[in-house]
């Protein structure tokens, strides 16, 4: 396979795992045709640096930070000028945009102030659906909104004589989505910078060729050139346009491949992208001749910078030439990137296919939103991982078809991620123990109906597997695959009064590794089985080694003192039980060991993750994370002491007067979500508490 070419993102504010589906399904998808089914793969990743989306939103952040600095105090004049910039604001980009039947219908040709009462009104949410772009109508309304309210506040506070910075930094802070017009030239190479620490972070492979706009202009022209001569661009006022109608007659392509005609009339980017200079309303712009304030380039048709879709086509063509095995993105590029894109390499390299095949990803949603800041349920890459681990967030998009919408939830992590882990982390961990005991675990052991029922299983769960990744990499069949043999083998363990067959288990757990491994799940490459289980760094071998002698001592007496017991009077039992189980439940977890009892043998020693050993099990049978679950343990810890040690595992530093915590093991602040579940976990354990309280 030539090569596989994917757009980075502008570089422009947009770390947030809206993004991040996106990079890591694609990172997924390069894996299994590299580490599964063997292909070579050159992966070129485009930055375009130089785009209209960069310059609008620097312009936003630069503007705003300029105008905090010219205001020292809360004042007549500043609330002014926040309100003609507000009043501009809500008449061009809002009732401009409306229907003239809703604007009248509402009074908003004669008060505009009207417009924020009418916010959160039906009719005014109904029109803003009904029309072209008009969930983005929706985003302006909100942002409107917020400068409004801001605006009100700031009135009374200057009525009531408060003029300090600060409410004037408050007020801008509430209007800044409303502002912007100078550029910043330096965003850039920050956001790429940040961009590409969080894919490292996520265990994401770096592209083997990385091109950026800035960097390729000459090429970009050439590009530009080679299209006009062909006689499918022209140029105006300094700008170049792509004669779409001159395409499409050529008869030896069209435009739209991805997205038909029709569709097309019916998008907003295509209403809104007319402007005097095109011949026709679906052309689109090569080059853009140069504005006051932007960056720009010399060209044949004088300074200017290139238009968005033809820096992909450049920098891709001079990497690849004139063919693509496979280009990605996001969903929300098929139009009118991908279609420009296409139709302008196809024009340039008269070809009719320049691309064999389009990889979009799915949408992320929150909660069923799609995400935005305007919804006020944007989160960024580092509020994620202070939740969830890169391991555990890779799973929740490996459980998902990477083309399919995803709608990301606590509900989603604590019901399918967590209990999958989990049960992988048991199976691995079960696995481990066997092989220690060499009385259980047999080498060349007797076959019989059981095992080959569960090698039949194994071959079958390999054929499912290549199976849903032939099938357009249909990673949520292959992780069920995976899910059933864990389940059958681990009842094969179980019904083993006999022993086990070694090599089929240690076979069965390798694979699984091997598998697990190749969809970026486990960073470690040294093991032979297993995945890194929980965040903290895993065991060396000769660690285990060396304490091993002592556990089996220590699991050996507990199985002698749980044998005596049973044969004495009913209250020896009780106490004798309640101290073994006080070993296995409280002294041993958090030391990082878990010891599960068998119904015809030893008790099996399971070393884990000293974070989550205490719920282990639990978190496998119900998905919810039991330390954070004041309903499951005993009520008769105080809820002031349920998040402290020795109940917490570890997991907290700091804690406020109730006793919730406020900071990591490592002294970093929880996330407003985590405070969030703790409190409910504490009320629910106060509840208990006082319930049980004598009276």
């Amino acid at each position: 396979m030539p090569g596989e070419h994917k757009r980075a993102p502008s570089v422009e504010i947009r770390f947030s795992h809206r993004y991040l589906r996106n990079y890591v399904s694609q990172d997924i998808i390069r894996r299994i045709l590299v580490d599964y089914f063997g292909y070579d793969v050159h992966l070129v990743m485009n930055v375009t640096d130089i785009d209209d989306k960069i310059i609008a939103r620097t312009r936003e952040n630069y503007f705003a930070e300029r105008f905090k600095a010219e205001h020292d105090e809360l004042s007549h004049d500043l609330i002014s000028k926040m309100t003609e910039m507000l009043r501009v604001f809500a008449q061009t980009k809002i009732i401009g945009a409306l229907p003239q039947d809703t604007v009248h219908k509402e009074g908003l040709d004669q008060d505009w102030t009207k417009l924020f009462s009418l916010v959160d009104s039906v009719s005014l949410s109904s029109a803003a659906s009904n029309i072209p772009g008009g969930e983005k109508l929706k985003t302006l309304l909100l942002s409107a909104k917020r400068c409004f309210d801001s605006l009100l506040v700031g009135r009374s506070r200057l009525g009531d004589g408060l003029t300090e910075k600060r409410f004037a930094l408050e007020l801008v802070d509430g209007s800044k989505d409303i502002l912007g017009v100078v550029l910043n030239e330096k965003t850039a190479d920050l956001w790429e910078s940040r961009f590409f620490h969080d894919m490292s972070r996520l265990n994401v492979v770096p592209p083997d060729t990385i091109t950026r706009a800035s960097e390729y202009v000459p090429e970009i022209v050439r590009f530009i050139e080679g299209i006009l001569d062909k006689g499918y661009a022209y140029s105006s006022n300094g700008s170049v346009y792509f004669d779409t109608g001159a395409f499409k007659q050529s008869g030896e392509a069209r435009y739209g491949k991805l997205v038909s005609i029709d569709e097309l009339k019916s998008l907003p980017e295509a209403v809104h992208a007319f402007v005097g200079d095109k011949k026709a309303i679906n052309d689109f712009s090569l080059w853009k001749a140069a504005k006051p304030g932007e960056p720009s380039w010399n060209s044949p048709w004088g300074p200017g910078r290139p238009g968005w879709h033809i820096e992909c086509s450049a920098m891709a063509s001079a990497v690849f030439g004139d063919h693509l095995h496979i280009h990605s993105g996001g969903i929300d590029l098929m139009f009118p990137h991908h279609t420009n894109e296409l139709a302008q390499s196809e024009a340039y390299h008269n070809c009719a296919e320049w691309v064999d095949c389009f990889i979009h990803i799915g949408h992320l949603h929150i909660d069923g939103l799609k995400m935005s800041k305007s919804l006020k349920n944007f989160i960024t890459i580092d509020e994620l991982l202070k939740t969830y681990t890169s391991q555990q967030i890779r799973l929740a998009f490996l459980l998902r078809s990477w083309n399919a919408r995803l709608d990301f939830s606590d509900n989603i992590m604590e019901n399918e991620v967590l209990p999958l882990e989990a049960a992988i982390n048991n199976f691995f961990s079960h696995v481990e123990s066997l092989a220690i005991d060499k009385k259980t675990f047999k080498i060349g052991h007797i076959s019989s109906v059981r095992e080959q029922d569960l090698r039949s299983n194994f071959d079958r769960a390999k054929t499912t597997f290549r199976n849903a990744l032939s099938d357009s990499m249909n990673t949520p069949s292959a992780l069920a695959a995976i899910r059933n043999l864990v389940t059958q083998s681990n009842a094969y363990i179980n019904q083993a009064s006999a022993g086990v067959d070694g090599m089929l288990i240690l076979g069965i757990a390798t694979w699984i590794s091997k598998m697990l491994r190749m969809f970026g799940l486990e960073q470690q490459e040294t093991a032979r089985f297993g995945w890194e289980i929980g965040p903290s760094p895993r065991r060396a071998t000769s660690d285990n080694s060396t304490i091993l002698p002592y556990l089996q001592a220590l699991s050996s007496f507990r199985d002698d003192i749980r044998s005596i017991a049973k044969n004495k009077s009913p209250d020896m039992t009780r106490e004798l039980l309640i101290l073994c189980d006080k070993l296995r439940g409280d002294v041993l977890p958090p030391l990082g060991i878990q010891l599960s009892d068998r119904a015809d043998g030893p008790a099996l020693i399971k070393f884990v993750s000293p974070s989550t050993s205490s719920d282990q099990k639990e978190v496998a049978s119900a998905p919810k994370r039991r330390s954070e679950n004041g309903g499951d343990s005993k009520s008769n810890i105080s809820p002031h002491d349920m998040f402290k040690p020795p109940h917490d595992g570890g997991r907290y530093s700091t804690w406020d007067d109730l006793g919730i915590p406020l900071a990591d093991a490592e002294g970093a602040n929880l996330s407003k979500s985590h405070r969030k579940r703790l409190q409910k976990a504490w009320n629910k354990r106060k509840a208990l508490y006082d319930q049980d309280k004598p009276n």
